[in-house]
């Protein structure tokens, strides 16, 4: 690499509706219709690689692509009818198909390498501090923690919060006042309720989510995500 590091942002908002699906007329036979909203999604997925391609051309093009750390991930998830209808849409739960997205950092300068943990959006910006610190491990433990709290707000009122800590997760909706309690290990897919089972331990859990969201309902802000919050 040069001594000049170049920077590439890039932004994109994806389109959920028909104007996606001129593009998935050569793929429609390959597209499965039990859940209304898969054209959809695989037409956004297409859409986005085909974006992808055109930048990493560009980059070459313009012979920059070995000067250029390139960063990719999403917003939020999305699930594919394993819910009620409300129960899959982002902003309005938070389990783990909604709050789980990819993250694909490229740096010319770093050997291919998965990890798996506890990550957050946040902290990507101490991916790009790292490297420009020339770390050559681009994950800081610090980064990582056995709890992680997110919250959905609406407006100034608090909606919905989450809390995961070592295999157990709880959801409280701050609106109906429910709470659901799941052990992650046992059950991923977080569909056996298991609140009731481990209520004492759960109960602690949610003293300490209670006082979090107290401080998140003071603040603006739709989504609002503490990983660290109780470092």
């Amino acid at each position: 690499m040069s001594d000049k590091l170049y920077r590439f942002f890039y932004k994109h908002f994806s389109k959920y509706g028909a104007t996606l699906r001129k593009s998935l007329v050569r793929h429609q036979s390959k597209i499965s219709q039990n859940y209304t909203n898969t054209i959809n999604y695989v037409g956004s997925v297409y859409k986005f690689d085909c974006l992808v391609s055109d930048m990493v051309k560009f980059l070459n093009d313009k012979g920059i692509a070995n000067n250029t750390i390139l960063i990719i991930l999403s917003d939020h998830g999305w699930g594919f009818g394993e819910r009620t209808e409300i129960d899959n849409r982002h902003g309005y739960n938070l389990y783990n198909e909604t709050l789980n997205i990819p993250l694909l950092v490229y740096n010319p300068n770093f050997k291919n390498k998965t990890l798996e943990g506890g990550f957050s959006i946040q902290n990507v910006m101490q991916i790009i501090k790292n490297i420009q610190t020339e770390k050559s491990e681009i994950i800081d433990e610090n980064m990582f923690s056995e709890e992680h709290i997110a919250i959905i707000k609406n407006g100034n009122r608090v909606r919905v919060g989450a809390m995961v800590k070592e295999r157990y997760k709880l959801l409280k909706n701050y609106i109906f006042e429910t709470r659901d309690g799941f052990n992650l290990y046992d059950d991923p897919g977080e569909k056996i309720n298991v609140f009731d089972a481990f209520a004492e331990y759960f109960s602690a859990m949610e003293k300490k989510l209670d006082m979090e969201m107290a401080k998140a309902d003071k603040n603006e802000g739709e989504l609002m995500f503490y990983p660290n919050a109780l470092e």
